[in-house]
C-alpha cells in the first residue's frame, strides 16, 4: 500500500540525499544546538527532536504507517531549511553543524522505511 504522503517524504529524503552525498559528514559529528544561529535551522532541529520519540516508538511496535504519517511533520521545516540556510556555509563549524543536522534527519526518515526507493 503506497500511503499519499510517501511522494513528500521521498522527497524530503532526495533532496537531503543530494547535499550529503557531496560531501563527507563524520560519523563523530554531532549537532551542537548553541550552534544554530539560523530561526530555520532551529526549527529543523526541534522538529527533530520532537518527532523522534513518536517515530521511533511506532516503528518498534511495528505500526510504520503512523511513523510515516509523523515524519511527514518533517516537510515544512525542512523546505524551510533549505529556502533560509546556505547549508555549505564558508564556516566549517557552521557548515558541519549543519551538515550533522541533515544526517540525523536523514537517519530517522531512513530508520522507517527506504526513502530512496519510492517515487518523488
Amino acid at each position: 500500500m503506497l500511503l499519499p504522503d510517501a511522494g513528500v517524504l521521498a522527497a524530503i529524503n532526495k533532496r537531503i540525499a543530494n547535499i550529503l552525498k557531496k560531501t563527507q559528514v563524520r560519523d563523530d559529528m554531532i549537532v551542537d544546538p548553541e550552534r544554530l544561529t539560523e530561526d530555520a535551522e532551529r526549527g529543523l532541529h526541534q522538529a527533530l527532536l520532537s518527532l523522534r520519540g513518536p517515530v521511533l516508538e511506532a516503528s518498534s511496535q511495528r505500526r510504520y504507517a503512523d511513523s510515516l504519517h509523523a515524519l511527514v511533520g518533517l516537510r515544512a521545516p525542512v523546505n524551510d531549511f533549505f529556502d533560509r540556510v546556505m547549508v555549505m556555509d564558508e564556516n566549517p563549524d557552521k557548515r558541519n553543524n549543519r551538515l550533522a543536522l541533515l544526517r540525523d534527519v536523514q537517519i530517522l526518515l531512513g530508520g522507517v522505511a527506504d526513502l530512496s526507493r519510492l517515487p518523488g
